[in-house]
């Protein structure tokens, strides 16, 4: 006989304990008379005393368990290997618990201040790790709502984390919101940092402690550690440029300064700040033009610039590309470059024969563009750049006025090193876009192809004659000859192909290889003017011969799918580790069995969104 499980046997007891004349009409539709259903409720009284004492001896254990569960869990905290890890090595666990993407922030849910909230152990490790308090964000309370407590507890923690510091460079950035405007009073305090506190008028104790002229006291605080500034970042509402000198910031090595609004004009002594000796990385957003600030072109690796776009400021510059070329031309240390910049139409250089501008350092170049009109061919001052060693370029913008802009392809010309490309398809048009694609470097890993603007009538350069084109194998010199040769090696060649496709030989013609072998990824965002077939074309050669097979697609449609093709890659995708991410446009049912009705309380008419019949 088969054993009897215990729930099995729990179910005989029961039956056994409490029997019943209803067992045949369980599970069902019955419904019982009136007599019938006193005996039921006769005959669960017994069982549901039976309950009310399983759950009163269940809650005790469950209060034995819960204290020998408090007791165990106590003891094996104490058997924690991270309790008898010495001080240093908690001090390197510390430091990785800052954050990478950006400065750590004066809050008590992340560290730094987090880790001195575990124990009294962790907290003394914390404190005396300078390290731990040289990058901070600080953020400056609004002067004209804030409340006084508010103010003054973030003052005291952003005093108290500077002094945690010791003498170790500081990475500060720094971020003052402008004034809600509520009336003159406040507008007019504010620039000097000591404005209404909390909204009201200037009742006793609504004022924070005076700051030094055009500063706020939290500025103030930040500026009494200038000597030790070595990255400094200024975004929101500020007092660009500092007032300081370029000797009182001896380790400045990173100047970032970002404005939405700003608090009156500065004397031109108070640009001293961009002549830091050490200054490496400048990044502008403001009203200041660049080519009238004393900053050191020659010394820097990394400038990112952008004219400022706000509705609370006037445009005061534009970055042109004369005005480019001239920043450029002194700058024979620039490894990385971001610019944002607007071309005129016919915008040309002055000189009849001009220059060229080597710049051999620089790795990485980044344009957005916004173009007025059609630009002349062949006669945009950036032209001029020669970029050797280029490995990063990135090229983007909008425009609906260019027939044929041929910057993009002047400045890699001399690029033989690219590795990564991106680029904005509606700065070219057909001809510019085949020419571009058709002298980027083969050591080309990741093209990324984007179309910022979208619609029927948005017009598109890149499609299956793109991609065949990105296909096609090239063929060299001595292939192109080899085609006009005598019949007489035909039988030969017949043989080695022959020895070849049977693996025990190998042909002494090799295959020609396709554009950018080495092409690990490829974008097309929005930019697909192609069918689902073509582009499983073109797939397939990449994962089949290139001498690095390629690795990603990622590929965004403005158009619903043709057909599946993730089944013919499927063993590409799980055996080579191939990542496809293919998105497109969801078929809408266009029927919803709540369409036409009203909203309860409203008049309006019920459209919801469209979803499929039976989902």
């Amino acid at each position: 006989r088969p054993p009897i499980s215990a729930s099995a046997a729990d179910d005989g007891l029961t039956a056994m304990a409490f029997p019943s004349i209803f067992t045949d009409k369980l599970g069902t539709n019955y419904a019982p008379n009136d007599q019938e259903s006193s005996q039921i409720r006769d005959l669960l009284l017994a069982p549901s005393a039976k309950i009310a004492q399983i759950d009163l001896e269940i809650a005790a254990l469950s209060v034995r368990r819960s204290e020998l569960a408090r007791l165990v869990a106590a003891h094996a905290a104490l058997l924690s290997p991270i309790r008898r890890l010495p001080p240093d090595v908690l001090r390197e666990i510390f430091l990785w618990c800052l954050p990478t993407s950006h400065h750590p922030t004066m809050s008590v849910r992340h560290a730094p201040l987090l880790l001195g909230r575990v124990c009294g152990l962790w907290r003394e490790v914390a404190l005396a790790t300078p390290r731990l308090w040289a990058r901070v964000h600080i953020v400056e309370p609004r002067m004209d709502t804030a409340s006084q407590r508010l103010v003054d507890g973030c003052l005291q923690l952003t005093e108290m984390w500077l002094a945690r510091s010791g003498v170790l460079p500081l990475e500060i950035s720094f971020h003052r919101s402008p004034p809600r405007p509520r009336g003159p009073a406040i507008l007019s305090q504010f620039p000097g940092g000591g404005g209404v506190v909390g909204g009201g008028g200037g009742g006793a104790g609504s004022a924070v402690k005076e700051p030094s002229a055009g500063c706020s006291v939290f500025m103030d605080t930040v500026l009494g550690v200038k000597t030790r500034w070595k990255n400094l970042v200024l975004s929101g509402c500020t007092q660009s440029p500092l007032p300081v000198s370029a000797c009182d910031v001896p380790r400045l090595e990173s100047l970032e300064i970002a404005e939405f609004c700003v608090t009156g004009e500065q004397p031109a002594a108070s640009h001293a700040v961009f002549s830091a000796p050490n200054l490496r990385k400048l990044t502008l957003a403001t009203r200041l033009d660049p080519t009238t600030l004393p900053i050191p072109w020659a010394q820097l690796t990394s400038l990112h610039l952008a004219p400022i776009y706000s509705q609370n400021l006037e445009q005061a510059w534009s970055l042109s590309s004369s005005m480019v070329i001239y920043i450029l031309s002194m700058m024979f240390n620039l490894r990385e470059c971001t610019l944002q910049m607007t071309l005129e139409n016919g915008e040309m250089d002055t000189e009849e024969s001009p220059p060229p501008v080597h710049l051999p350092l620089l790795r990485s170049l980044k344009l957005t563009l916004s173009l007025r009109g059609m630009t002349g061919r062949n006669t945009d001052p950036l032209t001029r750049l020669v970029l050797p060693g280029l490995t990063t370029f990135v090229f983007l913008g909008y425009t609906l006025n260019v027939l044929s802009f041929p910057l993009a392809t002047s400045l890699i010309s001399k690029s033989t090193k690219l590795s990564d490309v991106e680029i904005e398809t509606m700065l070219f048009d057909r001809s510019s876009l085949t020419e571009f694609l058709e002298i980027l470097p083969p050591t080309t890993k990741r093209l990324c192809m984007r179309q910022s603007v979208l619609g029927r009538g948005a017009p598109s350069s890149v499609d299956g004659d793109v991609l065949r084109l990105l296909s096609t194998p090239v063929l060299s010199p001595e292939d192109s000859s080899d085609e006009g040769d005598d019949d007489d090696d035909d039988d030969d060649d017949e043989a080695d192909d022959d020895d070849d496709a049977d693996g025990r030989g190998q042909s002494s013609h090799s295959v020609p290889p396709i554009p950018l072998p080495y092409l690990e990824s490829i974008e097309f965002l929005h930019a697909c003017d192609f069918s689902d077939d073509e582009l499983l074309q073109f797939i397939l050669p990449r994962v089949r011969n290139a001498p690095c097979a390629l690795r990603r697609v990622n590929v965004v449609f403005f158009r619903l799918q043709e057909v599946d093709i993730m089944e013919p890659l499927r063993e590409y995708v799980d055996g080579l580790g191939l990542k496809m991410k293919l998105d497109y446009i969801k078929q809408q049912s266009g029927w919803h069995p709540k369409q036409g009705l009203q909203q309860m309380g409203s008049r309006r008419p019920w459209y919801g969104t469209a979803v499929d019949l039976f989902d």
